[in-house]
């Protein structure tokens, strides 16, 4: 089983992935969800989730700022970014940073899925 953390500053949003996710498999646990990039970072060095969900657009510290956080640590979780900025500078500093993926909202149940998935399955091979 995977373990997903949620970083959001959208609370209905938040809810919203909990919902896909728990519907999705049980191959997929959420252990956790923050609010802004500080509570992130808290979240991320507490429980170590194999998995981030990751907004970039977030009080007190951006999204960018968590993923460099972590890169830092010993135990880093994956990335999945997901945004409502169509940014193509956004986008590249995803890349630089070693995020996974980069998914834009509105998101669809299948797009997650088909992430979670695919992340997941490099998670395998790592280990």
């Amino acid at each position: 089983m995977k373990t997903i953390a949620i970083i959001d500053d959208e609370f209905y949003f938040r809810q919203v992935l909990i919902k896909y996710i728990s519907a999705c498999s049980e191959q997929y646990t959420v252990v956790g969800e923050a609010f802004n990039g500080i509570d992130g970072i808290r979240l991320i060095d507490n429980l170590h989730p194999d998995i981030v969900l990751l907004d970039i657009s977030m009080p007190q510290k951006d999204g960018f700022a968590v993923v460099q956080h972590a890169l830092a640590r010993e135990r880093r979780p994956r990335f999945i970014i997901i945004s409502g900025y169509d940014r193509f500078d956004y986008a590249q500093k995803a890349i630089r940073l070693g995020v996974e993926d980069f998914l834009l909202k509105p998101l669809t149940p299948q797009n997650l899925y088909e992430c979670l998935r695919q992340v997941s399955d490099k998670i395998d091979a790592d280990r």
